[in-house]
């Protein structure tokens, strides 16, 4: 299928590849020649500059495309270039919003009505993130499945957790929870029960979202629910986290050090219970007036990366909080998780796999990715000619790095055995080694 991908930042460079990768012939547009240069033979793609919003531009290169993936920073030019799309014919387009007016729950104008089929929000992916993390004291990662009936937390492993052979850890954990990835150094790997868990590991453990409460007991002890939350940083994306944290948090308060974002924070927030602070955290007088020293989490959603590491490492000497920091740059993810920050969200990253799940489509249904990428964890249906249907899964030999973790029905959700046998309908979690993503979406059909 031609393919126009619009936006040759992160997030469009990462789809582009995919799908050329996988056959596809993609066309990638952008405004900046420098930016388009610098990519020329580290892509196999057609590469074309120039403005995206124009007819004149458009025109060519969408005849014959099946799809458009919209994803510039820019609002106005993805709704532009969907809605000029949607009047060359093209089938599906596809388009990267911030602002909460398109993405919320209740949008003001409805996208469809603009030329947009799905809409893919970064910043709301991210507060989802930070939201569910928080819900679950001591995980540094965390998604779900089965329509939210099943949890995925990563933990770290430490001193007074279980620790051991995987086959001994499982059976002390909570009823139907099971670890179907860890995280050992710089490496992430599928386990068996000879695998040992150890101290400094990541365990990313699935099992029933009714057990979540004593997972954490069990994987972090001591950890409590969280009372105080700080956010530094006073965007829309921290104003979002804020309103939705006040339901479940008792003590939510931003700091702002720009003074007009932080009185426009507080015109929405202050109504809701919520402190609005204009100033930085990386003020301690600020900081120990506001007292905010036995917070929680501290979430660092500035616009500015090297501020928001800033503000983690003194909250960290200074406070009693768990930092979550943000950041838009890919390669200082795992900068700051060497400085001991396992909690860091790369909000394009997350928009960029939700994007690729969409494309897949077919029976995947929900998508998580691990460390890095190294690992996805992947909900999907089956059909009646699947490989994994009518037989145990003990007799059925998957590719080498994939794993069926969970069976899914209309009524429950449980962890897969060796017995379990698979019928068409069904829905299943299954845990696969990204190298092998490929081979496995083969084997599966």
């Amino acid at each position: 299928m031609r393919i126009l991908v619009v936006g040759s930042g992160s997030i469009g460079v990462k789809v582009a590849g995919s799908l050329v990768e996988e056959g596809h012939d993609v066309v990638l547009l952008d405004h900046s020649s420098l930016r388009q240069a610098q990519l020329d033979g580290s892509i196999d793609c057609q590469l074309v500059t120039g403005n995206a919003t124009s007819p004149s531009v458009l025109t060519d290169i969408l005849r014959g495309c099946g799809l458009v993936v919209a994803v510039t920073g820019s609002d106005e030019v993805n709704l532009v270039v969907c809605r000029l799309a949607q009047l060359q014919g093209v089938p599906t387009r596809l388009a990267r919003l911030r602002n909460p007016e398109f993405t919320g729950p209740r949008p003001a104008v409805d996208p469809k009505d603009l030329g947009v089929d799905a809409v893919f929000s970064p910043e709301g992916m991210a507060v989802d993130l930070v939201e569910r993390v928080i819900a679950a004291p001591g995980a540094v990662e965390a998604a779900s499945f089965a329509d939210g009936r099943l949890s995925l937390l990563g933990f770290p492993v430490l001193s007074g957790a279980f620790v051991g052979p995987l086959s001994e850890v499982g059976a002390r954990l909570p009823e139907g929870c099971q670890v179907v990835a860890l995280k050992r150094g710089a490496q992430a790997l599928i386990p068996s029960g000879a695998d040992h868990l150890a101290v400094g590991d990541v365990a990313y453990v699935l099992g029933p979202s009714a057990q979540a409460g004593e997972l954490t007991r069990a994987l972090a002890p001591g950890r409590t629910a969280a009372r105080t939350v700080v956010i530094f940083g006073a965007r829309m994306m921290g104003i979002e986290l804020a309103q939705r944290l006040r339901r479940t948090v008792r003590r939510v308060v931003m700091f702002s050090p720009d003074p007009t974002r932080a009185q426009a924070a507080a015109i929405i927030l202050d109504p809701l219970g919520i402190e609005v602070i204009e100033g930085s955290v990386l003020d301690l007088d600020l900081l120990r007036g506001a007292g905010v020293e036995d917070a929680d989490y501290l979430v660092t959603l500035s616009d500015d990366d090297e501020n928001n590491l800033m503000a983690a490492l003194l909250c960290r000497q200074r406070t009693r909080a768990t930092p979550i920091l943000m950041t838009q740059k890919n390669q200082y993810v795992e900068i700051f998780e060497l400085l001991g920050f396992p909690l860091v969200i790369e909000p394009r990253a997350l928009a960029t796999s939700a994007i690729l799940r969409f494309l897949r489509g077919g029976p995947i249904l929900a998508l998580a990715r691990l460390h890095h990428d190294d690992i996805e964890v992947i909900e999907l249906s089956l059909g009646a000619d699947s490989p994994l249907v009518g037989r145990p899964l003990g007799q059925i030999r998957p590719p080498v790095g994939m794993r069926v973790a969970a069976v899914v029905d209309q009524r429950s959700a449980a962890v897969a055995t060796g017995r379990t046998v698979l019928t068409a309908g069904q829905r299943v979690v299954i845990v696969v080694d990204s190298a092998v993503g490929r081979d496995v979406r083969r084997w599966l059909g």
